[in-house]
């Protein structure tokens, strides 16, 4: 999710040793801090890369591309691959120019959250956009004209989505502003001026807010309609009406995927979302915020570390919630490391 990079914010308050000279000190705990950044962000990235691989790798083995949600699940974990993978090389940039080259670090910078808040706005559209199919197939039980009836249907509202992701992100740009001092590498703040606080709440009301919003409305008719479809096929023996359009309980299993995936993200990302709204609000930067007491910054902390949690729980519960994806990885896995054990085994007796 997209706010895996805050994550580094946590980690800005190393220190360095008291060998350090004191003319030297700004200098080398800068970038003795970049560099923990890197050690602590590229497991964590590497990590997040394999788990949402391996889950776009069982989608696509298991020719689920042909259904729209696992569609929009891949499209998902393609999106919180880049962010790790943005994070890591801005950690990178930032490790090696530190403050000499003011452009390329503001840029390195800005691209990074950039990066971030369009992978934030992509997933949440994609989840509103989930809830919206299931909603077309069960309540409104159009199983003869599906919502996406064929894959150019599912690419074009995928590439909507990006599209808005990419456009109403850019005046998240503009109301960051870098803050060029020592010991405070990529430290942002969001300028509250008066035509930047309407771009802010507006880009969070589109991208945060309504989505979340409408998920919630129609995952609630959802289960007010299959409960009333249970409660119809017990008497007398009747059969579920056409509300589930494959297999009751396979669907019913989908939409508790899709329901679960989201209700994780969108409390898990909901901390990023205050915290900028108070930074924008206090218009102070993050690094300023954790010194005014140990609370903020426990907060703060404990905040970006749930945010964090974004860009891979939608990859581990999808997979545990889903037989397919489990059974398609495990299977793989076992393969791969039983063609690497009967090679290791002929290379042994061969010698």
């Amino acid at each position: 999710m997209a706010t895996l990079g805050w994550v580094k914010e946590a980690f800005q308050s190393a220190r360095t040793d008291n060998l350090i000279n004191s003319s030297n000190y700004s200098i080398i705990n800068n970038v003795t801090k970049s560099r923990n950044n890197l050690a602590y962000m590229l497991p964590f990235s590497i990590l997040t890369t394999i788990v949402n691989g391996l889950v776009c790798y069982a989608i696509r083995k298991r020719g689920l591309l042909r259904l729209s949600i696992y569609s929009f699940i891949f499209n998902m974990c393609i999106s919180d691959i880049l962010a790790p993978v943005a994070i890591t090389i801005n950690s990178f940039i930032i490790n090696e120019i530190q403050l000499q080259n003011k452009l390329l670090y503001e840029i390195s910078c800005k691209f990074f959250n950039y990066v971030l808040t369009v992978s934030m706005a992509v997933s949440m559209i994609s989840f509103t956009i989930m809830a919206v199919d299931r909603f077309y197939i069960t309540v409104l039980r159009k199983r003869r004209r599906l919502l996406f009836s064929s894959k150019r249907s599912v690419r074009l509202t995928i590439f909507c989505i990006w599209l808005h992701g990419i456009i109403t992100s850019i005046p998240v740009l503009q109301i960051m502003a870098m803050v060029y001092e020592p010991n405070r590498a990529c430290d942002i703040i969001y300028v509250g001026d008066y035509y930047n606080i309407p771009f802010f709440t507006f880009f969070l009301i589109i991208n945060y807010f309504i989505p979340v919003l409408i998920t919630a409305i129609l995952y609630i008719f959802i289960v007010i309609r299959l409960k009333i479809a249970v409660m119809a096929s017990l008497p007398y023996g009747r059969t579920v009406p056409p509300v589930i359009y494959v297999n009751k309980r396979k669907a019913i299993n989908t939409i508790k995927m899709i329901a679960t995936t989201t209700v994780f993200y969108v409390l898990t990302s909901f901390p990023y979302v205050v915290i900028m709204l108070i930074l924008s609000d206090a218009k102070v930067s993050m690094i300023e915020l954790r010194r005014k007491g140990p609370v903020y910054s426990l907060l703060i902390t404990l905040g970006f570390l749930m945010s964090a949690l974004s860009c891979i729980e939608n990859a581990i519960v999808c997979v545990v919630m889903s037989k397919e994806l489990r059974k398609t990885i495990i299977n793989s896995l076992r393969t791969l490391f039983g063609r690497k054990t009967v090679h290791y085994r002929i290379h042994v007796k061969q010698k």
